[in-house]
């Protein structure tokens, strides 16, 4: 219902940006926070969108298409499946750009100057391993999750 989209919508960015005000404070965790919070909206979003399949259960068949009833712990698992192929779909784009920007300037002086002299340099390459991990990582999270 429009009632319960709303309702998660809602409480999944309340959840994300409550736990990025909250992280934004503790410095250790630095660039990681935004990908914490995603997961933190991720899982408030899917748990309340599919309430009812971990509360009532989904149907479950045999491989030759016999009905066997409803399960409980179908239902959690799908759910729990699903929440775990989204967060390990958002992990490499919000992570590993920013780890390869900053093991760049780290390893690469002549990089670390030129980001120094112009910081759009970390932008374009922070751009391009954006896109270069989207492409390459995505299709193997997805491939990574069970059918």
């Amino acid at each position: 219902s429009d009632a319960k989209v709303t309702a998660s919508f809602v409480t999944a960015v309340a959840a994300s940006c409550a736990t990025s005000l909250r992280l934004s404070k503790v410095k250790s965790i630095g660039s990681a926070a935004p990908f914490l919070a995603v997961c933190v909206g991720t899982v408030a979003n899917m748990t309340l969108m599919r309430s009812s399949e971990i509360l009532e259960g989904v149907r479950v068949y045999t491989e030759d298409g016999r009905d066997m009833g409803k399960s409980r712990l179908a239902g959690a698992t799908g759910v729990g499946v699903s929440i775990l192929g989204r967060i390990m779909t958002a992990a490499p784009p919000m992570l590993l750009p920013q780890v390869g920007v900053e093991a760049l300037k780290r390893s690469v002086p002549a990089y670390g100057r030129a980001v120094a002299r112009t910081p759009a340099v970390a932008t374009i390459t922070y751009v391009g391993l954006l896109a270069g991990v989207i492409q390459g990582a995505t299709p193997w999270m997805l491939g990574a999750l069970p059918g």
